[in-house]
């Protein structure tokens, strides 16, 4: 920093110290955005200064040309709070459009940590873009309530902000989801077919709400750079879409070998095989299994078992390793000698039926490192209803009974 920059620095804050002074004394709603204001004018009005112009009465010029910072306090207390540098609503437009991207890049990095780089198809079309539209909606919609699209820069004040906005927008977030997931299905028992968030890992509301906060702070540092150095509007929308989108490239370039994985392999059930003896068929578009199977004792399946892990193969499993990151929905799984359980189900040798669901779901039973596991398939709504491969419950069997 040169010598002339220090000095302008100094004259600056204490005109600043001023203004908020005076902007204290008056209970106004926006005289954080009017300090702010001022601050951002003062600073393109020093970029504007040639090197050699950078004189100390040139730079004192600009404080007068300004006016007393009692001014300031005065034309809010008499009316509206006065607009030192409009921004259009095309560049509003465009300031939302790089938020939105930065909101869809953070709840992205969220799904992708929380599920710790693996697993992209079990999240990305069951869980993520179902969430992805009504996040977005809120957060484009709380943020500009707070005004983050009107051009200004980061400071303190607008980190205050950005903190709060970040919080309300997770808050109404986190209410909607456990209304739908949550409260929806005990008013109405068959929503919880077509929700698929049985197993949701519920950190990613604080990694999405942290990420939230790293790309607004970015994006306004970003634009506060640029606008001391002295760049055009354009370029500076330019520059920061560009830094949004290498993030992205970046995170992408984690992702890709996975996706290329997944992507030699159909998630999709085989319709070739839907007249199996498991599947029945479908109704409306629904798959129905076939359900109505004798029972067959099966003497190693008789007991309580304990859920241990949600996997997509079963030979994803390794013992003593949870690969799902989140809470486990079921529980566990207790089968009597009878036929029955303790839960919804009916069982017989190599299968459990939910009557309710129409489903028959088969299990296997390994026994490894001298424990007895069952991989149980998990046929939730991303089965009947998406079509998709069941995915595995793991359980561990803790006791035995007649």
């Amino acid at each position: 920093m040169t010598s002339e920059s220090k000095r302008w620095e100094a004259l600056k804050s204490e005109y600043l110290r001023e203004v908020e002074k005076a902007l204290s004394s008056v209970k106004h709603p926006r005289r954080y955005d009017v300090l702010e204001d001022v601050r951002l004018h003062l600073d393109q009005r020093f970029s504007d200064l040639a090197p050699d112009r950078q004189t100390p009465e040139n730079l004192r010029a600009i404080l007068n040309e300004m006016g007393p910072a009692s001014d300031y306090a005065e034309l809010l207390d008499a009316g509206p709070a006065p607009s030192i540098e409009p921004v259009s609503q095309k560049d509003q437009l465009q300031i939302a459009v790089v938020y939105g991207i930065s909101f869809v890049i953070s709840l992205l990095l969220s799904f992708t940590i929380a599920y710790n780089f693996h697993n992209f198809s079990l999240w990305f079309l069951s869980l993520f873009l179902p969430l992805l539209m009504p996040l977005l909606v809120i957060k484009l919609i709380v943020f500009g309530l707070f005004g983050f699209y009107q051009g200004r820069s980061f400071s303190f004040t607008s980190f205050l902000k950005i903190l709060v906005a970040g919080w309300i927008s997770n808050f109404l977030f986190v209410f909607i989801f456990f209304l739908a997931c949550y409260a929806a299905p005990k008013i109405n028992p068959s929503f919880e077919k077509i929700i698929p968030f049985e197993n949701f890992p519920q950190i990613i509301f604080l990694l999405d709400w942290f990420f939230t906060l790293v790309m607004v702070c970015m994006i306004q540092a970003v634009g506060k750079y640029q606008k001391n150095q002295a760049v055009s509007r354009n370029n500076r929308f330019l520059i920061i879409i560009a830094g949004v989108v290498l993030s992205n490239i970046i995170l992408l370039s984690f992702l890709l070998p996975e996706i290329l994985r997944k992507a030699k392999t159909d998630d999709r059930v085989d319709h070739s095989t839907v007249k199996s003896p498991v599947s029945a068929g479908e109704e409306k578009g629904r798959i129905v299994d076939k359900i109505d199977y004798p029972f067959i004792d099966d003497a190693q399946a008789v007991g309580k078992w304990k859920s241990v892990d949600f996997i997509q193969k079963i030979e994803d499993f390794e013992p003593g390793v949870q690969h799902w990151p989140g809470d486990l929905y079921l529980k566990e799984m207790i089968l009597f000698p009878s036929g029955s359980t303790a839960g919804p189900w009916t069982w017989t040798k190599g299968l459990i039926m939910h009557p309710g669901d129409r489903t028959a779901a088969k299990y296997n039973l390994k026994n490894m490192n001298g424990s007895m596991y069952m991989f149980f398939e998990w046929k939730s709504g991303d089965y009947t209803i998406r079509h998709m491969k069941p995915h595995y419950y793991v359980l561990k069997k803790v006791s035995s009974g007649k």
